[in-house]
């Protein structure tokens, strides 16, 4: 989820963030479950790419997507690591 967020961001290497697209909502209103989503790839798009970059481009927008917005959205990436383990956390601790 590091690598995902840092290729959203552009601080990944050049060929990962080549893997995602950020979702860019249509109309005058912008939802905020859809604030920092990503689109998952086309199969016509993957053909090209190897494996473990299909695997990459198709986990990461999935992954990501799941997160909540104030997760998806965090300003740095110390905010998002923290909020990401905080969440991490809270989702493994209630279903135990």
């Amino acid at each position: 989820m590091v690598q995902t967020y840092k290729a959203v961001n552009g601080s990944a290497r050049t060929y990962l963030q080549a893997l995602v697209r950020p979702h860019a909502p249509t109309g005058a209103l912008r939802s905020t479950t859809s604030a920092g989503r990503l689109v998952p790839p086309s199969l016509r798009a993957s053909k090209g790419l190897t494996a473990m970059s299909q695997l990459f481009s198709v986990l990461a927008p999935q992954w990501r997507n799941e997160l909540p917005a104030n997760v998806r959205t965090a300003e740095s990436l110390t905010s998002f690591h923290t909020r990401l383990t905080t969440h991490l956390f809270r989702v493994h601790l209630d279903s135990a």
